[in-house]
């Protein structure tokens, strides 16, 4: 299994498992306002879109899998205020989402540059 396919399939995860919460939350607990799980869907929807987009190679999959996880992070940072988050939370949220992004930059490398990349470093 490619690193591009292990990329993919990781964002897919987390794109489901933020719609999954968001739902819980909307329909279930109501610790957060409607808007904000609506946002968090929409930025797990966007993220395993982004992930199919960057798995077939497509141009833009990149820079959408980057607002994704930017979005995502950012709903995070607001839910994090009325759940009372710790930040290493949000910190490896954001560790997690700069890997999800090396992986599919790395990942869709072409192969002959993925041999110079490997051969320089």
């Amino acid at each position: 299994m490619g690193v591009l396919n292990v990329s993919t399939l990781l964002m897919s995860l987390y794109g489901t498992y933020s719609i999954g919460w968001a739902a819980n939350d909307l329909y279930q607990r109501q610790q957060l306002e409607s808007w904000a799980a609506w946002a968090v869907m929409g930025f797990g929807v966007l993220l395993v879109l982004a992930a199919l987009v960057a798995r077939a190679r497509i141009p833009g999959g990149l820079p959408m899998i980057a607002a994704a996880l930017l979005g995502l992070q950012a709903a995070d940072v607001h839910n994090a205020a009325h759940l009372d988050t710790p930040l290493w939370a949000q910190v490896g949220r954001a560790v997690a989402g700069a890997v999800l992004l090396g992986l599919a930059f790395y990942g869709g490398l072409p192969a002959k540059r993925m041999m110079r990349a490997e051969s320089k470093g």
